[in-house]
């Protein structure tokens, strides 16, 4: 579900960058970091929320950080299969969006479990 609100916010600020006449690999950078955002809090407050860091703001900041570098793996996975398939077949809405599927479902599975595993771990004992 997190990751449809992500793909959500991707593919909507990507088709209206694209609507206002920018090119879909700038915009595509700015769509990404913005849907990684969203996921954070996401995963944070309701995936994740018995696994967050708690108390200080050094703590949520490590874990933001630790977010953002995992994060980064899927992201930069997901950027290049969508450059590949929008330098391949135009940089047209449509082809955008066929790009935009193939480079999400390329980082989805890196994303979830780093997060899962490195981001929100179980608590030690």
């Amino acid at each position: 579900m997190v990751g449809g609100v992500g793909f959500t916010v991707d593919a909507g600020l990507l088709l209206l960058g694209i609507r206002f006449g920018f090119d879909p690999l700038i915009v595509r950078i700015a769509s990404v970091a913005a849907a990684g955002l969203a996921t954070w809090q996401i995963n944070r407050h309701w995936t994740f929320s018995a696994r967050r860091a708690r108390g200080s703001k050094r703590a949520q900041a490590r874990e933001g950080l630790r977010y953002g570098v995992v994060q980064s793996g899927g992201a930069l996975l997901n950027y290049a299969v969508f450059a590949l398939i929008v330098s391949l077949w135009g940089r047209s809405a449509e082809h955008a969006m066929v790009a935009l599927v193939a480079g999400s479902s390329c980082g989805l599975l890196l994303n979830f479990l780093g997060a899962k595993f490195l981001v929100f771990r179980a608590p030690t004992a």
